[in-house]
């Protein structure tokens, strides 16, 4: 079995486990190429202040298990304003990086108030981020003229926008928009309606589908690789 065959074997829990272990890296197969990575903490400088990297956004007192009542202030404190001028200040930032190969296209991910940020991000950067995946996104179609669907148009970036099965039966048209978003702005992509519930991709959600999560994160990484190479 080579590296890749053997990396294909590892869910993205795996790697949340490692992650939280002294023993990450030699946990990963060996890959050609790899550069040493050393983990650091870092502060990136944004236009509404200074931002710890390991949480793009405030963080939840009791993550997936929050009541809604209290996400909902945490969310509407992350403006539309916020997610593009954050998002422009985090690409810079990367990009200043050594470690980074800026002759190679980023990524973007957003699960429910990240999948507006993560297409923000494009616009914002469209040079850069050569591709996009969204869960369950939330708001993700709305009268607004700064809407991410309205965005599309703005980005170059390939898609896949993963939506929840009741986020569907509430709005059933804004499957419909974000499919004329990609095709009007001749952008690749893929939308579909998901047999879960909002929420579903985190293991930490009451609603967390095991099956569909991992349908989804596998679907990401094909994404990734056909737009980034």
């Amino acid at each position: 079995m080579n590296d890749q065959e053997e990396l294909q074997k590892y869910t993205r829990r795996d790697f949340a486990a490692w992650a939280a272990s002294a023993g990450l890296l030699t946990a990963l197969p060996s890959v050609a190429n790899a550069v040493a990575v050393a983990e650091r903490e870092v502060a990136i400088t944004t236009a509404d202040g200074t931002c710890d990297a390991y949480f793009v956004a405030p963080t939840a007192p009791q993550g997936g298990k929050t009541p809604i009542a209290e996400v909902m202030p945490l969310m509407q404190a992350l403006t539309p304003a916020m997610h593009l001028s954050d998002g422009k200040a985090f690409v810079a930032w990367l990009d200043a990086q050594p470690e980074v190969d800026k002759a190679r296209k980023i990524g973007t991910t957003g699960y429910c108030m990240g999948g507006p940020i993560a297409v923000r991000t494009a616009s914002v950067a469209p040079g850069r981020v050569g591709a996009v995946g969204t869960f369950h996104g939330a708001a993700m179609v709305t009268p607004a003229p700064d809407s991410p669907h309205r965005l599309i148009a703005q980005t170059k970036a390939q898609y896949l926008i993963a939506v929840a099965g009741n986020d569907d039966q509430h709005d059933p048209q804004a499957k419909v928009a974000l499919r004329e978003a990609l095709a009007a702005a001749k952008l690749p992509g893929e939308v579909e309606v998901y047999p879960a519930a909002h929420g579903w991709c985190p293991p930490d959600t009451q609603v967390y589908d095991a099956a569909q999560s991992e349908r989804a994160w596998a679907r990401l990484l094909a994404n990734f690789k056909q737009a980034l190479g």
